[in-house]
């Protein structure tokens, strides 16, 4: 639990060192579950989103990750768990482009190495036009979500429109402006 609430660096590594000195650690792994792998991943502190990755990684070596733990790897401020999840992206994209919200998720990405990996990724799949109609539908009530501007938010409306423009044209042209 330290390791996901607390906001400090010294409580981290002492939550991380006698967690993982603890006579029973095997067993307490075992009972953090996938949403405890993900908030341990989307934390914005460098111990928790390293103890998620290396926990992640290890519940998932034989099994392929649901949709929503590959986007919290690829929105991790871990560099290592970005890079697996853009492996598994690659390896599992047969299961994850049958997703538009996958899709969607891809294009408005926390980090501008992942949004721009995606949109390289994204050009070389075939996509269908019922899952590129439900990108752009998406997509679009993503971007009427962003109520605040900041320069985080700037980065990634402006990356996802270029990524739409480009991928996603002739969807695009078909919506109803009205």
């Amino acid at each position: 639990q330290l390791l996901m609430d607390a906001e400090m660096e010294e409580i981290h590594q002492f939550a991380e060192g006698n967690l993982t000195a603890h006579s029973q650690y095997n067993d307490i792994k075992q009972k953090l579950d996938k949403q405890a792998c993900k908030q341990l991943l989307l934390s914005v502190f460098e111990i928790p989103a390293k103890f998620g990755f290396n926990l992640t990684t290890e519940k998932y070596a034989n099994d392929i990750p649901d949709d929503d733990v590959t986007m919290a790897m690829l929105n991790s401020n871990n560099t290592n768990a970005r890079t697996q999840g853009k492996n598994w992206t690659e390896k599992y994209q047969y299961n994850y482009f049958q997703q538009s919200n996958f899709i969607t998720a891809l294009i408005f990405a926390k980090h501008e190495d992942v949004r721009s990996w995606a949109k390289q990724f994204l050009k070389n799949t075939n996509l269908t036009g019922e899952i590129k109609n439900a990108v752009v539908g998406k997509s679009i009530a993503e971007l009427m979500g962003y109520t605040t501007q900041t320069n985080e938010n700037e980065s990634i409306i402006k990356h996802a429109a270029d990524t739409l423009f480009e991928l996603f044209n002739e969807e695009l042209r078909q919506v109803n402006l009205g």
